[in-house]
C-alpha cells in the first residue's frame, strides 16, 4: 500500500477503518485489507491521569483517523483519531465563526 500510493500522498489522509485487535501499546485498524497502528495515546479516550485499562475501543468498531506517520521501512502507518477530532473541531469552529 505505501509503495503503491507512495509515502508523501499518505500522510495527513483520512481513514475509516475497523479496530481489528488491542494490545499494550494501541489499536491495529484494518481499511480495505490494509492495516494502520493508532497508539493508545492517539485514540483520544483519556482523562488526564485516567488508566489506559479502564478504556479501550471495542473490536469491530468503526473509526475515523489521520494519517500522522509513515514508516517505509517498517512498513507501518501510524494513525491519530486525536488528531482527526481536533482537525473537525477547528474546521466546525471557523465554520462557525464564518457564520456570525
Amino acid at each position: 500500500y505505501i509503495e503503491e500510493k507512495g509515502a508523501e500522498n499518505i500522510d495527513g489522509e483520512v481513514i475509516n477503518g475497523a479496530i481489528k485487535s488491542s494490545s499494550k501499546s494501541g489499536y491495529t485498524i484494518e481499511q480495505d485489507g490494509v492495516l494502520f497502528f493508532m497508539p493508545h495515546t492517539q485514540a483520544f479516550l483519556l482523562k488526564r491521569g485516567e488508566k489506559v485499562e479502564n478504556r479501550r475501543l471495542q473490536s469491530d468498531k468503526r473509526v475515523r483517523a489521520k494519517v500522522i506517520k509513515v514508516d517505509v521501512a517498517k512498513n507501518l502507518i501510524i494513525v491519530s483519531r486525536k488528531r482527526f477530532i481536533q482537525n473537525e473541531i477547528k474546521k466546525r469552529q471557523e465554520f462557525i465563526g464564518k457564520a456570525l
